[in-house]
């Protein structure tokens, strides 16, 4: 946790939270620190350059939030690996290999290696097959581990909820342990419960769950930018 200290003024409160994930301050390391260009921090992430440029973009969003706003700035949660420090071929050795972090490459991971776990959420449809357009009045959810490739269906129980459903369903999620929702769209309540927990989220392509699943797992997806204003205020 990084902060302002306290002065004449004093200084905000802890619930005054700027979270950034390790992938996101990994692309500031690389980019800004390292002087990598996006493409080689793309090859050293080992995702593609669109995902980078979008990832980047949100830390030099959330870092300007931080120093000018003078908010505590939070780096946790995320999708990554430690190096362990035998120069896989992807690596340009600029930093030290025992902390040097790069995202999971599931089409290619090395035997003695072992990823973090990482549970990722979808909202689905009643056959569990379909991604749901709506995620606070989503039926189901997928919950997925990618440490075991195994799946998993949770009941939305806020589906029902007459009021606040995204902020319950978010809730119900971040208790789950999930740590990355696939999802076509979320509304800003919703959005700022993942931002507190460290929960990233990323935007779902068509609406096949089985195909998402494994566009996440090749680095595919881009993580979701734009967040409506939500539907509790509309008729």
């Amino acid at each position: 946790m990084f902060g302002p200290v306290a002065n004449s003024t004093g200084c905000p409160g802890r619930e005054s939270v700027v979270v950034m994930t390790i992938e996101e301050y990994e692309t500031l390391r690389l980019i800004d620190l390292e002087k990598m260009t996006q493409q080689e921090c793309s090859e050293q992430m080992q995702v593609a350059r669109t995902t980078v440029q979008s990832i980047y973009e949100k830390a030099r969003e959330k870092l300007s939030d931080s120093l000018v706003h003078g908010k505590y700035l939070r780096i946790q949660g995320g999708h990554f690996s430690l190096c362990q420090g035998d120069f896989p071929p992807h690596c340009r050795r600029r930093c030290c290999p025992r902390l040097q972090m790069s995202s999971v490459s599931p089409s290619n991971p090395k035997p003695e290696q072992k990823n973090n776990s990482m549970k990722i959420a979808i909202p689905v449809l009643e056959d569990k097959a379909t991604v749901c357009a709506s995620f606070g009045r989503a039926p189901f959810f997928a919950l997925v581990d990618t440490d075991t490739d195994t799946n998993q269906f949770l009941e939305n129980s806020a589906a029902t909820s007459p009021g606040g459903a995204g902020i319950k369903a978010s809730q119900l999620l971040v208790d789950q342990g999930a740590k990355s929702i696939l999802v076509p769209r979320c509304g800003e309540n919703a959005a700022q419960v993942f931002q507190k927990a460290g929960v990233t989220l990323y935007k779902t392509q068509g609406e096949s769950l089985s195909e998402n699943i494994a566009s996440f797992k090749a680095g595919k997806l881009e993580t979701l930018s734009n967040i409506h204003p939500g539907f509790h205020h509309r008729p």
